[in-house]
């Protein structure tokens, strides 16, 4: 479903369980309480409640949520702006990616460098000097927290406007 990407489901899943202050149990309620097999996993504070009951409704927990791959806490703030339902809080711990470095050459500046030496009679040694200063040259280093695997001269220049 999310594979490693964070995900955060939300909602009011009106799914009744004696955990979230009902008197009895459904099967979705049942579901949504428990692990599953979708590896969500359910942040809601039991002790507290999302919903205010009046003279014949107790106070309930339909607001539920579920993350996967994100550390994050909920918190209902018994707040209600004239609503049946809580203001709920839930705050994300965001964590900076490390950031990756890629070595990506311009082959085209590369071959502009070679063609403005112009000497063919070189030693072997020189012309491998000349080789690696214009790679050199050519070749700049692109960092990115995206998740990538690889590196070409399109997305180098799609990152380096993004980061500019």
């Amino acid at each position: 479903m999310a594979g490693d990407n964070p995900l955060i489901v939300a909602g009011d899943f009106n799914a009744r369980s004696t955990e979230c202050g009902y008197l009895k149990s459904e099967g979705k309620g049942t579901k949504l309480v428990s692990p599953n097999a979708l590896d969500l996993q359910l942040i809601n504070n039991l002790a507290l409640t999302s919903r205010r009951g009046n003279s014949v409704q107790r106070d309930t927990m339909p607001d539920s949520t579920l993350t996967k791959n994100v550390r994050a806490t909920w918190n209902s703030l018994a707040e209600d702006l004239n609503s049946d339902h809580c203001i709920l809080e839930i705050t994300v711990e965001n964590e900076a990616k490390a950031l990756r470095k890629f070595k990506i050459t311009d082959w085209d500046q590369f071959r502009k460098l070679r063609e403005q030496e112009g000497n063919t009679e070189l030693s072997y040694e020189a012309l491998s000097n000349e080789l690696k200063m214009a790679a050199n040259e050519a070749t700049k280093e692109v960092e990115t927290d995206e998740s990538i695997q690889a590196m070409d001269s399109h997305l180098a220049s799609l990152l380096q406007k993004k980061n500019d």
